[in-house]
């Protein structure tokens, strides 16, 4: 249990650490209610993160020093039991404590698409890189593609054009290319992977509870 509660922490722990790189000034791109500052009103400060995170750091170091309590004596021997209690009472308090904080968050979380889009934009659409080298690779070999991309990236940084037209210009002349790459390659709603089916499983599966 002690263990399972450990990993347990940390994955709250990830949910709690992206939610306060998203609320940064330069992202802005989530929010929890959080509470104010006392010297800089503008600031909203990711507190029940905070609470988390906290938890997710101080789990680790119960969950190894219960572990160290494994070896006993025959019988077992005086130090070790006594030394599990109070480590099992920290980690269950830790867990449920972030547990409680990570709710709230989550109830009160505030997402702002718009930013979302504007960061991305802001990438000149360097970002699809990733994409664009798996869409290619099939057609013109891996090696073939990365230097296509590499000299899209090259002619997209520090200029208007974006990273699509860059490749576009970069792949004139190449031969079976998927149709429609450059309709959609910077369209992000068509770069989710797995993430919108692994969303409705876990949705489902709550539900269903």
């Amino acid at each position: 249990m002690i263990a399972s509660c450990g990993l347990y922490v940390a994955v709250l722990g990830k949910v709690a650490r992206d939610i306060t790189l998203l609320m940064q000034a330069e992202i802005q791109e989530a929010a929890e209610p959080g509470g104010g500052s006392s010297t800089m009103p503008q600031k909203r400060n990711p507190s029940g993160c905070a609470l988390v995170l906290a938890a997710a750091t101080r789990a680790p170091g119960l969950v190894a020093s219960y572990l160290t309590a494994m070896s006993q004596e025959h019988e077992r021997g005086v130090g070790g039991i006594q030394a599990e209690w109070p480590i099992v009472s920290a980690v269950v308090q830790s867990t449920g404590a972030a547990v409680a904080a990570l709710a709230a968050v989550i109830e009160g979380l505030e997402v702002a698409p718009a930013r979302m889009r504007a960061n991305l934009d802001a990438t000149g659409g360097t970002i699809y890189a990733e994409r664009a080298v798996m869409l290619l690779a099939p057609a013109l070999g891996r090696d073939r593609t990365q230097q296509l991309v590499a000299d899209a990236i090259a002619a997209s940084r520090g200029s208007d054009v974006p990273f699509a037209s860059a490749l576009r210009s970069a792949t004139q002349g190449e031969s079976g290319l998927p149709p429609g790459l450059f309709d959609d390659l910077a369209q992000p709603e068509r770069y989710l992977g797995a993430a919108e089916a692994l969303r409705g499983q876990l949705l489902s599966e709550e539900q269903d509870e």
